[in-house]
C-alpha cells in the first residue's frame, strides 16, 4: 500500500470541491483518490505542519477553511504523521534500540492510524496537578484553628470536595471554551487530578478528543484564537481550573466551624 502525503494546496483545491467551487478536473482527481483509499491501494496522512498551514484564516474565510479540513478528514481519516518533536525522539529511540541501549520504542512507526499528530504536554498537566494540591493545602492552612477532631473532619470534607466540586464545576466552562464535550474534560484533566490516570495518559486523551481537523479548527483557531504555543494553551486551561479552585477556597475560608460541633465532639 502506498503512503501519500499531499501538499496544503491540494487540500485547498479539494476543499473548494466540497464547497461547490472546484473545477471539474479537480473533482475527478479527488474522487479517484477517494476510490484508491477505499480500495486499499493508498493511505493518506496529514500532519501538524500541514494543519498549521492549512487552517490559517480569519472569520470571513472560516467556511472555506472548514471545507479544507473536511477534505483532509475524507482522505486521511485518522491517519497522521506524528508530531515533529515526537519524530525526533522516535528516531533517537530507534537508533538507541538498534545499539541495545533501549527497548524498542512504544511508537513503531512515524505514521499513526490514531490521529496521533499532537505534542506531549504531560509536564503541563503534571504542573496543573501540583498547583491544584498547593491551592487545597493553602486553603486548609487558613482555616481558623479549631480542636483536632473538628479540623480532621474539615480536612476530610475538603479532600472529598477537591475534585468532585471544584474541578467538575469548571468542566462545562472548559468544554464550551474549547469545543469539547464535558466528558472529554472529565476523562482527561479531571481524571489526572483524581489520580485515576497519569499526566501522559491525560494529555493523550485530551488531544485525542480534538484531533479531528474540523474539531481542531474550533478548539485551536476559534476557541483559542490561534495561539501557537500548546503548553501555554494547556496552562490557560489550568488557570481556569485554578480560578475555580480559588473560588472554592473563598468558600472554605467562610466555614462556620461551630456547625460541626453537633457532629464532632469537642
Amino acid at each position: 500500500m502506498l503512503t501519500v502525503y499531499l501538499d496544503t494546496s491540494d487540500y485547498s483545491r479539494f476543499g473548494d470541491v466540497l464547497r461547490g467551487k472546484g473545477d471539474p478536473q479537480t473533482e475527478v482527481l479527488f474522487n479517484k483518490l477517494l476510490t484508491l483509499k477505499e480500495q486499499g491501494f493508498a493511505r493518506f496522512g496529514y500532519s501538524m505542519p500541514l494543519l498549521g498551514e492549512l487552517l490559517q484564516y480569519d472569520e470571513t474565510h472560516a467556511e472555506t477553511t472548514i471545507h479544507k479540513a473536511e477534505a483532509v478528514e475524507k482522505l486521511c481519516g485518522k491517519n497522521a504523521f506524528i508530531w515533529p518533536g515526537r519524530l525526533i525522539a522516535w528516531e533517537l529511540a530507534i537508533a538507541a534500540a538498534a545499539n541495545g541501549l533501549l527497548d524498542e520504542p512504544y511508537l513503531k512507526s512515524a505514521f499513526s492510524e490514531n490521529a496521533y499528530w499532537f505534542p506531549n504536554v504531560e509536564d503541563a498537566l503534571d504542573d496543573l496537578k501540583g498547583g491544584f494540591q498547593r491551592t487545597l493545602d493553602e486553603a486548609l492552612a487558613e482555616i481558623t484553628p479549631v480542636n483536632r477532631k473538628q479540623r480532621r473532619t474539615i480536612e476530610a470534607n475538603v479532600r472529598r470536595l477537591n475534585v468532585s466540586t471544584m474541578v467538575n464545576a469548571s468542566a462545562p466552562e472548559l468544554a464550551d471554551k474549547y469545543g469539547l464535550r464535558v466528558s472529554d474534560v472529565q476523562r482527561s484533566l479531571v481524571a489526572v487530578l483524581e489520580d485515576k490516570i497519569s499526566p501522559a495518559e491525560g494529555a493523550t486523551r485530551l488531544f485525542s478528543a480534538m484531533a479531528k481537523p474540523t474539531t481542531f479548527i474550533r478548539t485551536y483557531f476559534v476557541g483559542y484564537e490561534g495561539e501557537k504555543d500548546f503548553p501555554s494553551w494547556i496552562s490557560d486551561m489550568g488557570r481556569k481550573l485554578q480560578a475555580s479552585m480559588l473560588e472554592g477556597r473563598e468558600k472554605l475560608s467562610r466555614i462556620d466551624t461551630s456547625v460541626l460541633s453537633s457532629v464532632v465532639a469537642p
